[in-house]
């Protein structure tokens, strides 16, 4: 019997089974394993084995070498160094002066004023001062007692004039004078020093010369090499046999 048709029959077996074992509990299972069967198959199996083969080689080769010529050259290296400096940078300057030509034309009065003291004898009373506490604790005023006069001394200051004459001078412009007026002038200089470390460099050139050289190799093939074998194949199988006891109400 096909395996798979004996699948499908156990299948809807299980199936119809189920539909009555739903209806009731009062079931019980006698399932069991029929006997062992066969499925005879005719197969061809075949592997396979890789076969290499070599061929050794040998060819010139040429390509360009790079030749790089080098020479010296001076390259001395140097640094500036910077110094602020004080300095005067002074000059002249052409000037004119208006020469003045004064004179003595009349007076005039300058007034002067001054403080001084004014002094009158002032009399003025000093007394004893009464406070009369009240029943209620209360201090009122209750006269002077004791009371005498005192004299004094009294200044103040007054202003007093004082006049001065001295004479009344007129200036006219005259003459011009010319000179030379100095102008002293400090500026701030820069000095720069340069200090040098002798040193070489060098300028290189590269040319391009060919170069020749026989490169042996080996250059290799695979190939497949299949072998089958035909054959006879009896797999077994065991078909479950899915069953119920049941008892049903009538």
């Amino acid at each position: 019997m096909n395996l798979r048709f004996s699948s499908l029959i156990v299948v809807l077996y299980l199936s119809y089974v189920q539909g009555y074992a739903n209806s009731t509990d009062n079931c019980i299972d006698i399932s069991t394993y029929l006997d062992v069967e066969t499925n005879s198959t005719e197969l061809e199996m075949c592997n396979y084995s890789v076969e290499r083969n070599c061929e050794e080689m040998t060819k010139n080769v040429c390509t360009k070498v790079p030749e790089i010529t080098c020479t010296l050259v001076p390259v001395p290296n140097c640094r500036n160094i910077d110094q602020k400096v004080k300095a005067h940078n002074d000059y002249t300057e052409q000037t004119v002066l208006e020469v003045q030509s004064c004179v003595e034309d009349g007076v005039q009065v300058l007034l002067e004023v001054d403080q001084q003291p004014t002094c009158e004898n002032v009399t003025t009373q000093q007394c004893d001062s009464k406070w009369i506490t009240l029943p209620t604790g209360e201090k009122v005023w209750g006269g002077n007692e004791n009371c005498e006069d005192v004299t004094k001394e009294v200044c103040t200051l007054e202003d007093v004039f004082t006049e001065h004459e001295y004479p009344s001078i007129t200036c006219t412009p005259g003459e011009l004078l010319q000179y030379y007026k100095p102008h002293l002038v400090e500026e701030t200089v820069t000095l720069r020093q340069t200090k040098c470390t002798p040193a070489a460099g060098r300028v290189c050139r590269t040319t391009l010369r060919e170069e020749c050289i026989d490169v042996t190799f080996e250059e290799c093939t695979e190939t497949l090499v299949p072998s089958c074998v035909g054959g006879q194949f009896d797999i077994p199988y065991q078909p479950f046999d899915h069953r119920l006891k049941c008892i049903f109400d009538e």
